[in-house]
């Protein structure tokens, strides 16, 4: 009875072992691979075509805040590209308009981009913008979010 059960448990361990060294085979063999490596990221001399996206709805007491907020951070200005996804129904489209167009005067790549209907809400109007973005990346700030002005003063690791 107890030979039996060793011999059960010895087997086991066996089956393990055989498994582990099955699963290491596999990853030295995907490690030496050239082809199954995977890309390696670096931060190259040119930075990024970014656009931030700012997805709002009815947002009016926060909206310029928000804006001002992006507007302000460091980051080349031909490289940047920002887009309010308003799909507001209240006084705040008035407000965006002012802020946008007051921000495009002083040379910030901002625009509004609104659309017929709410069909799919914030996820709707995401990707709505997304159709137009013109970014290699793509930043998107909640209403309640501000971000920090230095956010890409910095190489950032990936």
């Amino acid at each position: 009875m107890i030979e039996g059960l060793c011999l059960l448990i010895l087997l086991m361990c066996g089956i393990y072992s055989g498994h582990r060294l099955f699963l290491l085979g596999i990853y030295l063999y995907a490690k030496h691979n050239e082809k199954n490596r995977p890309p390696k990221y670096t931060v190259s001399s040119a930075p990024p075509k970014i656009t931030i996206q700012l997805p709002v709805f009815n947002e009016r007491y926060v909206v310029k805040r928000l804006i001002d907020a992006v507007c302000s951070i460091r980051y080349p200005r031909h490289l940047l590209e920002i887009q309010v996804l308003d799909d507001s129904d209240d006084d705040t489209c008035d407000i965006l308009d002012t802020l946008v167009e007051t921000y495009r005067i002083q040379g910030h790549p901002i625009q509004t981009v609104r659309r017929g209907s709410r069909t799919g809400y914030k996820a709707g109007a995401l990707q709505h913008g997304l159709r137009s973005a013109k970014g290699e990346w793509i930043l998107i700030f909640d209403s309640d979010f501000i971000p920090n002005p230095t956010c890409w003063s910095r190489p950032c690791r990936i």
